[in-house]
């Protein structure tokens, strides 16, 4: 139930203040963070590289963040990732179906899942937020004309906005009969309404929506150790003024909010996240003046006459007491400077938020950030792959000493082959190290298998280990195995995540029921029902957690031995079904990343085949059962099916169907009358 707000914005201001100072220095130190663990991805010089020498930059980090995607996205973004346990199996299986078509058809999971993994991998956390949204269309409505009656009834549809119009009072004569009897005036003024615009809003989606937001766009309190806890958390975000008119009209801000906020188009970022939003962009060489917003001007009168100048509006989860009813409610503020845009009882009373991070850190909200384990790798790594390379060049092309200026510039500029003609033969002296020992080869592989080891991602799991040729398969399975154990966990660390938002996703549709929720792809019996989400806590999600194609693989050949042993043993014994058949082979081919879909029955046409079969049976014996009564009806038997013998002209073992034996059918010649046997 909707609460009676009493609270004055301006106390509603007064209230946010203190927490969104202490979010915004939260922000902006773990953004300096942000900046330098994007600097060793985008694999940055460190500063001390030097004219005429090696500036490579080793790429641990990347290497680290690209290959721990494959394995986290086959997961995460695969439709199939979450089950759904239940004691009505075929209710979760229509429930499992209705969220997958809201995550991957309506929203784009996909591409928010693999956004949600890259912040994990990056930084310190990455967050989704799973919030109810209405996706419409405005359609625009004009009327030259209307009358005060008409106007009413546009004004109290539900989906109508009236945008503008011009009210116009006429005089219009009375009747004689009315004005002499009344004795009032012989005329009177009437309202109407001309140019009347208005806006439709179209719902095209309402439902449960996931988004990925930026970390730099997120802001809590520091030392909360989860969101449950904190006693503020928002989601800060740009948009237009034509955004704030838009959600003016369709009643997401309140009227009169697109005029207030003229006096707030001023930019207000902090310089830190400034930074960080030049860095982001510029690692690409990206130019940031052209992104539309990143750089916001200060001027207000150039800002007021374009629809597309931008202000920071704060989307606020508190608690606060709105009604003065004595009592902290769960509500959510937005506001955008001193203007509150919008004040409503928060329906998820909690923060829509789910955040994944990779090295939690106990009672801690912030993880430790993947690249920062691994700068001093990256750092060391350079500089030895820097030594390997100068040294090589050095001990190849070498050095001279002379006193000569142009012997030394020939020596400066030379190429492979060329002839340098100088009188100085005498008068110099070259200087050529030895080449690079293998110590320097050793200390690389050093410092590369200790980043593995924090990070789980080794050469023997990439694939790309030339010394696996020489293993055995099953000294190579056991390295893989080995390795997968840190990414195993890493996967079970995210998937409690994942069944968060899973299970966010029916809570939503549970408070929100949809109106109508036709999934084309799914069968007619498959379609979500209006009481399909009552469940609240009658249930349980399951991520499946499979990494790389190796586990994967091993996996699938544990379930191609338990078919085999369905087949030879629990068949027989009545303890498995041919449905548990098929369902091995469809698990089977989802490790496999090979559809099966069309190439045997599903479970569903399994049941089908049954229901025909066992009407068929049925029909066999009704059949039957008529062939016996009309052979006890006639006082003929029934000749065996197939056989040419038995009585008379009856083949296929059918009855006679006319007269005695002999007679055939009538107008057809039949087989000549046998003599009957005497007694």
């Amino acid at each position: 139930m909707a609460k009676d707000i009493k609270i004055k914005d301006t106390e509603v201001i007064r209230m946010i203040a203190p927490y969104q100072a202490k979010s915004e220095r939260w922000q902006e130190n773990l953004s300096t963070e942000r900046k330098a663990c994007l600097a060793l991805y985008n694999m940055d010089k460190l500063g001390n590289e030097q004219k005429g020498w090696s500036q490579a930059v080793a790429s641990t980090v990347w290497d680290a963040v690209e290959w721990l995607k494959p394995g986290l996205s086959s997961i995460f973004a695969h439709p199939d990732f979450a089950e759904i346990k239940m004691v009505d199996t075929a209710r979760a299986k229509r429930i499992k179906k209705a969220i997958r078509y809201q995550m991957f058809r309506k929203n784009k999971g996909k591409r928010e899942i693999r956004s949600w993994l890259h912040d994990t991998l990056l930084y310190h956390y990455g967050v989704i937020k799973v919030f109810h949204k209405t996706d419409f269309d405005l359609e625009t409505l004009k009327h030259d004309k209307l009358s005060l009656e008409e106007m009413e009834q546009l004004v109290n549809e539900v989906d109508i906005q009236i945008s503008k119009y011009d009210e116009v009072e006429t005089e219009v004569p009375v009747p004689p009969l009315e004005w002499l009897m009344n004795g009032g005036d012989k005329v009177t003024t009437e309202i109407h309404y001309e140019k009347v615009k208005a806006v439709r809003r179209k719902v095209k989606y309402a439902g449960p929506s996931m988004e990925c937001i930026p970390p730099w766009e997120f802001y809590t309190t520091p030392g909360c150790k989860d969101l449950d806890s904190s006693p503020f958390v928002a989601h800060r975000k740009k948009k237009t003024l034509h955004d704030i008119k838009r959600g003016e009209l369709t009643g997401q801000y309140v009227k009169g909010s697109h005029k207030k906020l003229q006096d707030h188009l001023e930019s207000n970022e902090s310089p830190e996240v400034m930074d960080e939003y030049r860095a982001t962009y510029e690692a690409d060489n990206l130019d940031v003046d052209e992104l539309g917003g990143i750089e916001i001007s200060t001027s207000k009168e150039d800002q007021a006459i374009s629809p597309n100048s931008e202000v920071f509006v704060w989307e606020c989860y508190l608690r606060m007491d709105i009604d003065q009813d004595g009592l902290l409610e769960p509500v959510i503020a937005t506001i955008c400077g001193d203007v509150v845009l919008q004040l409503e009882e928060n329906p998820y009373k909690r923060p829509p938020f789910r955040v994944g991070r990779l090295y939690e850190i106990a009672h801690r909200f912030e993880a430790k950030p993947l690249p920062l384990v691994l700068r001093d790798d990256q750092m060391e790594l350079t500089n030895l792959q820097r030594i390997l390379v100068d040294a090589a060049a050095d001990s190849a092309y070498g050095n001279i000493i002379t006193s000569d200026p142009e012997f030394a510039k020939q020596w400066a500029n030379r190429q492979i082959g060329d002839v340098i003609l100088s009188q100085a033969f005498d008068k110099f002296k070259e200087v050529r190290p030895k080449q690079p020992g293998g110590i320097l080869l050793d200390a690389k592989e050093t410092i590369r298998v200790g980043s593995e080891r924090k990070t789980g991602v080794s050469s023997v799991n990439q694939g790309i280990d030339d010394n696996s040729y020489g293993k055995t398969a099953t000294g190579v399975m056991a390295l893989q195995s080995a390795g997968m154990q840190r990414q195993k966990f890493n996967a079970d660390v995210l998937a409690d995540t994942m069944e968060e938002v899973f299970r966010d996703f029916v809570e939503i549709n549970h408070l929100f029921p949809p109106q109508e929720m036709h999934n084309p792809h799914a069968s007619e019996k498959d379609q979500i029902q209006q009481n399909d989400f009552d469940i609240l806590d009658d249930f349980d999600i399951t991520v499946n957690i499979g990494v790389g194609p190796q586990d994967r693989q091993n996996q699938a050949a544990i379930l191609e031995k338990h078919f085999q042993k369905v087949v030879q043993v629990f068949l027989p014994q009545g303890l498995a079904k041919p449905e548990h058949l098929l369902a091995i082979e469809e698990a089977i081919g989802k490790l496999l990343d090979t559809p099966v879909d069309g190439l045997q029955c599903s479970v569903d046409e399994f049941d089908e085949l049954k229901k025909i079969k066992q009407q068929c049976q049925q029909l066999a014996g009704e059949l039957q059962s008529a062939k016996q009564q009309l052979a006890a009806v006639t006082g003929r038997g029934i000749a065996p099916t197939g056989g040419n013998g038995g009585t008379g002209g009856a083949s296929q073992g059918q009855p006679v169907p006319f007269g005695p034996m002999g007679q055939g059918r009538p107008g057809v010649a039949g087989p000549s009358p046998q003599p009957r046997p005497n007694g």
